[in-house]
């Protein structure tokens, strides 16, 4: 059973997220440990399988990114580590990366702010392009769409560490 089936939802990138929202709580409370004490130790085990199953399931489906990779691998296709193939991805990575790193020694937040909008609109394309070859079955464009939205996703992670290192002086 594949997380999609779980909550009976189409195998799809595109999924109805307040659908998934009620399913996940309806069967959850269903399932859910506690409602198993006075039963047999097989019933409680189920019932902990079934929760684990649902948690996991539900912390894959509802976000974009982990269900991209999820629905590459249910279609025998292997994510794994990044290589840009794409030499001009490859520059503006690195040169967003040697940006940071000024951006740290500086500590000017006006900066910082406007170099996290930009990561942010760039995200944003991102996920349009991977939802757009997720949708066309383009899974090699997926795989390349999703090697760099985890480049993006660390950038975003080094400039909430710069705001907080802000917040601390």
């Amino acid at each position: 059973m594949n997380y999609f089936d779980v909550f009976q939802l189409p195998v799809n990138f595109k999924i109805d997220t307040e659908l998934l929202s009620t399913r996940f709580y309806d069967l959850q409370r269903k399932f859910h440990p506690d409602r198993y004490l006075n039963f047999s130790p097989q019933e409680k085990l189920y019932s902990l399988q079934q929760s684990s199953l649902l948690n996991k399931a539900w912390q894959v489906l509802r976000n974009p990114l982990l269900r991209a990779e999820y629905l590459l691998t249910l279609y025998g296709v292997k994510v794994g580590h990044c290589t840009m193939k794409d030499i001009n991805v490859l520059r503006e990575q690195i040169k967003l990366h040697e940006e940071c790193e000024k951006l740290e020694k500086k500590l000017d937040m006006k900066k910082i702010n406007e170099f996290a909008v930009r990561i942010e609109i760039t995200l944003k394309k991102l996920h349009q392009q991977m939802e757009f070859a997720m949708e066309n079955q383009q899974w090699e464009r997926a795989v390349d769409i999703i090697h760099q939205i985890h480049f993006y996703n660390r950038i975003r992670r080094n400039i909430e560490e710069l705001e907080n290192q802000e917040l601390e002086f």
